[in-house]
């Protein structure tokens, strides 16, 4: 199993850096959280549908700018 380091933004939202490779469902399998629940965080922040390496990857809802 992978281990995950989870990250606070300024704005108070947790997530995890992508790393390469990296898909939703490795992710929510790793953290033990819903695929969709991340696909949903993310859909406007990374709309290519999959994380990139380096890319933040919200585990919680963003905040509204």
């Amino acid at each position: 199993q992978r281990q995950m380091c989870i990250r606070d933004s300024r704005e108070g939202v947790r997530y995890v850096v992508a790393r390469s490779g990296d898909s939703y469902a490795d992710i929510a399998q790793a953290l033990g959280i819903p695929e969709r629940r991340l696909k949903r965080f993310n859909r406007k922040h990374l709309p290519a549908g999959r994380p990139a390496a380096g890319d933040e990857v919200y585990i919680d809802r963003p905040r509204k700018s």
